[in-house]
């Protein structure tokens, strides 16, 4: 089982087995009192998805969303656009 908190914004896990934290010397009930809750890890989806963690009350959940699109250089704005058609240029 792994349970995280985030420090300095970051997701932090901690792998435990038998009621104790895999290579660290705190038990399980140690780290939920020090904030840590259950998380749920899932499979990424893609290579190119973007990892971000929901927070509910006793747990985390990790979820993947598909990264936006950079912006077209080449693409002109909508006002740029109506103001070329309106004025000639």
């Amino acid at each position: 089982m792994k349970v995280g908190k985030f420090i300095n914004q970051a997701m932090t896990l901690v792998e435990c087995e038998n009621g104790r934290e895999v290579g660290g010397n705190r038990t399980v009930g140690e780290l939920y009192a020090d904030g840590y809750k259950d998380v749920c890890e899932v499979a990424k989806p893609s290579e190119s998805s973007v990892e971000s963690w929901q927070e509910f009350e006793t747990c985390f959940i990790q979820v993947w969303n598909e990264p936006e699109p950079e912006p077209d250089p080449d693409e002109i704005s909508d006002s740029d656009a109506l103001r070329i058609i309106t004025q000639g240029g």
